[in-house]
């Protein structure tokens, strides 16, 4: 027999919900051995994946629990009570999950030829389908620059840029204040599809550093803008300057459950600089008034929400987590230019 790399016992899972407590798994025994493959099978709904996120520590915050009394240990080691910056160490190096969500899991990508047709219509593949083997043609490497730092000091976007959707071109401009993108406040939050001008560029690493300095003077409440942490209307993170009885520096989460707030505290009358470090699933931010000296705003940690199978009862999710800035009104109907003088993206700690 192997080495014992897993043994369970009386793993007992429970949701916390508005109506009360509910167990979603009770009492599981299982181990599993170097060199063994394990099946645990069973109905849907029945408990397997609330089994492994409760190993993995990946149950949503505050909304699921081990219960007391529950023991995992792997290689020998009690790991239930790990805390997040422990497990961030086992996770993905010695212990992995490939999740079940069909929209998301054993997806291929491949690259296929395109034929134009005389009447502007494409075809793939010469209409063969998706091919096992292709060609490559005979075209010279081209090898593309990161553009980490972006002073907004060109006329156009960097191709690394993109907004969550259409844009309202009347409400962004890269030239009223050179050197500065400019975002006028506009009807539509976050969590809302009519949320136009928000600019985003895509998560490349599982740990980085962002940051942005904002000039933005709001008087209404509802009025914000800030660094955003995203992954879809349903769920994100936004640390955002804003008027709520006051100019304030917010810290707030989206779970898919509504905004909730996590931070705040009272602004100077002046630019703001801010910063958020991304450790695998711990955010950090932060806040400057000289880009030298830094206050941390709030640390977040199990930010599986993020992640593309980090909300269950969100099943459309394969877009990938973005980072970037935006501006809106909160409701109000106000139009209010936010200016950002810069955006730099640090692919290290």
């Amino acid at each position: 027999m192997g080495e014992r790399v897993l043994e369970v016992s009386n793993l007992t899972t429970v949701f916390h919900t508005k109506k009360g407590t509910f167990p979603a798994v009770y009492g599981i025994d299982f181990t599993l051995d170097a060199g063994e493959t394990l099946a645990i099978v069973g109905e849907s709904g029945c408990g397997k994946s609330v089994t492994s996120l409760s190993i993995m520590h990946l149950l949503p915050d505050r909304i699921g629990e081990v219960a007391a009394g529950s023991s995992v240990k792997f290689k020998g080691t009690e790991i239930s009570g790990y805390n997040n910056k422990q497990m961030s160490k086992l996770r993905g190096d010695e212990i992995s999950m490939v999740f079940q969500d069909s929209l998301t899991s054993l997806r291929e990508s491949a690259l296929d030829p395109v034929q134009w047709t005389p009447e502007g219509w494409f075809t793939v593949n010469e209409g063969r389908g998706p091919s096992l083997e292709q060609e490559a043609p005979d075209l010279p490497e081209c090898v593309f620059e990161r553009n980490l730092h972006d002073d907004f000091d060109r006329p156009e976007l960097n191709l690394e840029w993109e907004f969550v959707r259409n844009p309202d071109r009347g409400s962004y401009s890269l030239t009223e204040r050179p050197g500065w993108f400019r975002i006028w406040t506009r009807d539509g939050q976050l969590h809302e599809l009519r949320a136009k001008n928000t600019l985003l560029r895509r998560e490349q690493e599982l740990c980085y550093t962002a940051q942005t300095k904002v000039e933005f003077y709001p008087d209404r409440d509802g009025e914000q803008a800030g660094l955003t942490c995203y992954y879809s209307t349903a769920t994100y993170v936004r640390c955002a300057v804003c008027w709520e009885g006051g100019r304030k520096l917010q810290l707030v989460i989206n779970r898919n459950h509504g905004e909730e707030l996590k931070a705040e505290l009272p602004l100077k009358e002046c630019p703001v600089y801010l910063r958020v470090v991304v450790d695998r699933l711990t955010r950090s931010f932060f806040y400057s008034y000289d880009g030298v000296s830094w206050e941390t705003l709030g640390v977040l940690e199990n930010c599986i929400y993020l992640c593309d199978e980090g909300v269950p009862d969100d099943p459309k999710r394969h877009t990938g987590t973005l980072v970037g800035i935006y501006a809106n009104n909160g409701g109000c109907g106000s139009r209010k230019p936010a200016d950002f003088d810069f955006f730099q993206y640090d692919d290290r700690l």
